[in-house]
């Protein structure tokens, strides 16, 4: 619901969100502290799931040592009427992260009649517009631009046009809206589709190839690509035991998404950690210069390889590393899976000189990595478990 100009409290910031140092809190701790510095009555409130315990201890550290521990407030996740009502009494919406596919509490802090002050992530930039009638974007993610977003909002943000903020929402987000532009996409690809030849098309499950004496299974099983956790969980659950069972789901470890929840007996779960492929290469990068013993560490003083030089370049090369590691670590994943063989009692691993296999991508997250990497490693599916559970049923659910 809108909330009326008067209850508001002006001074008052209000960041809604997990608390995972993903989404930019560090970012917003220091820029909120470089803000009150000159602007000595404002407070930040901040609400939503904490992330992992070391990083809440570490925000509130980190305000205290910033000297605005007294200003900023730390609260647990809370019903959605209790959210409505904290976005109906601030004065400014903070949002810091750096990376969203959309951002859907910057549009309901819209819808509210609560302007904006975020970085540039992607989504919240279309949402928020950049002409300031409705806040402010940063001109980067770094704390100096946010707490100029931040100063910018605030100093508009009397006078902001609240109903013209409520109407953009609607007119863009309100379901009515997104139904729209969903049944014209929907409309413009299957008039492609209906144009296509038929033999142009993707055939949802494995090819059966009598004439060339091949004996195949009718249906591959693929890879899960499902990095929210509890999303995968919850989700891929939902398929029949008798497929589940059987699929390999990759996923994130704990702390990066904010349902962390336990991982189930049911299916093969492989965990994929970015990082953890640079932090590999650098402890065996550690290993390599520098050589056990006193008198490796003597060769290593007195001209041997420069450390410190090779950390740099190997840092240069970070994405690279962590690429490549997952590439790799999807190559290992794919190998594990039952694919049809080419013949009777050839085995059933998958080949990749044979036709690579699907990889069905649950959310955004997981189509942006598959579409890196699927060249080297698989398919894109052409659609997602629910595509799945029809190839299933199109082949016979096979045992």
């Amino acid at each position: 619901p809108m909330g009326a100009t008067a209850g508001r409290h002006e001074n008052e910031l209000l960041y809604v969100g997990s608390r995972k140092a993903s989404k930019g809190i560090e970012t917003l701790v220091r820029a909120f502290a470089d803000v009150r510095s000159h602007r000595p009555e404002i407070r930040l409130r901040l609400i939503g799931s904490p992330g992992p315990a070391a990083d809440e201890a570490r925000w509130q550290t980190l305000a205290g040592s910033l000297g605005v521990a007294d200003a900023v407030t730390f609260e647990p996740a809370a019903p959605r009427d209790e959210v409505s009502a904290a976005m109906r009494r601030a004065g400014l919406f903070v949002h810091p992260s750096p990376h969203e596919t959309f951002g859907m509490v910057a549009a309901e802090a819209l819808a509210s009649g609560l302007p904006v002050a975020a970085t540039p992530s992607g989504g919240v930039d279309e949402i928020v517009g950049r002409d300031g009638q409705f806040g402010a974007i940063a001109t980067s993610t770094a704390v100096p631009a946010l707490a100029d977003a931040i100063d910018r909002a605030l100093a508009v943000s009397s006078r902001v046009d609240r109903a013209a903020m409520r109407a953009h929402v609607d007119s863009r987000y309100a379901a009515p809206a997104v139904a729209r532009r969903a049944i014209e996409a929907y409309e413009a690809v299957a008039a492609q589709t209906r144009a296509l030849p038929r033999q142009g098309r993707a055939a949802p499950v494995e090819s059966t190839s009598a004439a060339a004496g091949e004996s195949r299974t009718p249906f591959g099983l693929p890879l899960v690509l499902a990095l929210a956790r509890g999303q995968a969980v919850e989700r891929v659950g939902l398929l029949p035991s008798a497929l589940r069972d059987r699929l390999t789901i990759v996923t994130s470890p704990r702390g990066r998404y904010a349902d962390d929840r336990d991982l189930p007996a049911w299916g093969h779960w492989l965990e994929l950690d970015h990082e953890r492929f640079f932090r590999d290469a650098l402890a065996e990068l550690e290993r390599s210069v520098r050589p056990a013993g006193g008198l490796g560490r003597l060769k290593a003083a007195f001209g041997g390889p420069n450390l410190d030089r090779a950390r740099k370049d190997l840092t240069a090369r970070k994405d690279d590393v962590r690429r490549e590691g997952t590439q790799q670590f999807l190559r290992d994943a794919i190998a594990q899976i039952e694919r049809p063989g080419p013949a009777r009692g050839s085995g059933g691993r998958h080949s990749l000189g044979h036709a690579l296999p699907w990889i069905v991508a649950l959310d955004a997250d997981d189509i942006v990595m598959a579409s890196r990497l699927a060249s080297s490693v698989g398919r894109i599916a052409p659609g997602g478990l629910r595509w799945l559970a029809d190839a299933w049923d199109a082949a016979g659910r096979p045992g």
